[in-house]
């Protein structure tokens, strides 16, 4: 380059060993550029894209012709295809388990708050009324008022506990199956009994159908059933009274090597945002009537639970019944000793 000292003018400039510095410049890109070459620019052509900036010598990189592209990207695309792959699915693997801690959160977080909301109604009213009982508040006539709403209270406590209690069986894998045999008119009385009594209760009318064979055996565990169906009865009774012309249907019927059971109200039946979640664990209906009944949300769940431990399922076949109005549950178990154990 041309420097200028006062008047005076100085071209500056540096000796190599061309010889030796080449080979060393074409070392350091050779794994970039393999057959690359290092060309001394002698004339003024000008700077080009691929001159060098400190020194007078252009890159030169021959061209690669389509073909040998087209293998080259051949070669490479099995493996980058491999990599995208992989890392799409550690990505998914670890969206899914993010998204099952969520999940996990969620549910204790309902759970704790599900479980607490409903101890707090019957201990509050055991504490008030135990104080205004203890303290000679309560006048002799109204006495066995104040301790039947004690002993509803104790039962209301009682069987949230053993859902809770039950839950956490289900949960732990250690409900075991106690199978027994029994005929169609033999079940359905035992679920009759419940259904009258809970109906009796809330002045609603028990309906029941029975379409299973006289005689017929059904092998399977008789309590889990009855505990299913009492579900599925009080579900009903709790959305139907009040209604005019309440009315709890419940139908066995055989199919083939299956047992059906339906249970339909007459009550508002189920929201259709409710539809899906419907049978999950802490979850209650939107709507009004279905907010005030209370409850943690764990009944429907536990029935499905056990309809799947006695090799069977739990459906919401309608929303709201043709005839009925209300929501309409069928349970379907089978009947042959050995799927049912």
């Amino acid at each position: 380059r041309e420097a200028h000292v006062g008047e005076t003018s100085f071209y500056q400039g540096f000796i190599g060993d061309w010889d030796r510095l080449k080979p060393e410049l074409l070392r350091r890109i050779q794994d970039e550029f393999p057959e690359a070459d290092l060309i001394p620019v002698t004339s003024d052509e000008g700077i080009s894209e691929w001159q060098v900036i400190n020194l007078p010598v252009r890159l030169q990189v021959p061209e690669i012709p389509g073909g040998a592209a087209r293998v080259a990207w051949r070669q490479v695309r099995g493996p980058l295809i491999t990599m995208w792959a992989a890392g799409a699915a550690v990505l998914v693997v670890a969206g899914f388990g993010l998204w099952n801690l969520v999940s996990l959160m969620e549910r204790r977080m309902q759970f704790a708050y599900g479980v607490t909301h409903e101890l707090r109604t019957p201990l509050t009213t055991f504490r008030l009324y135990s104080d205004m009982l203890s303290a000679g508040l309560v006048p002799e006539s109204a006495r066995q008022e104040y301790l039947d709403t004690l002993n509803r209270e104790s039962i209301r406590l009682a069987s949230l506990v053993e859902d809770v209690l039950e839950y956490a069986r289900l949960e732990s894998n250690k409900v075991r199956l106690s199978v027994t045999e029994t005929d169609g008119p033999s079940l359905l009385a035992t679920i009759e009994e419940t259904l009258v009594e809970r109906c009796r209760k809330n002045g609603v009318r028990p309906q029941t159908e029975n379409a299973v064979l006289n005689g017929e055996p059904i092998r399977t565990d008789v309590d889990l059933v009855h505990r299913i169906a009492t579900v599925l009865v009080d579900n009903g009774v709790r959305h139907a009274r009040g209604r005019e012309d309440a009315v709890v249907l419940v139908r066995l019927r055989a199919d083939h090597d299956h047992l059906l059971l339906d249970v339909i109200d007459s009550g508002p039946g189920i929201d259709r945002r409710d539809a899906r979640t419907i049978f999950k664990p802490f979850r209650r209906g939107r709507n009004s009537e279905t907010s005030a009944q209370g409850g943690i949300g764990l009944g429907l769940a536990l029935a499905r639970s056990w309809a799947q431990l006695l090799g069977g399922r739990l459906e919401l076949v309608a929303r709201r019944h043709e005839h009925y109005g209300g929501a309409h549950f069928r349970l379907i178990i089978p009947s042959h000793p050995r799927t049912a154990s």
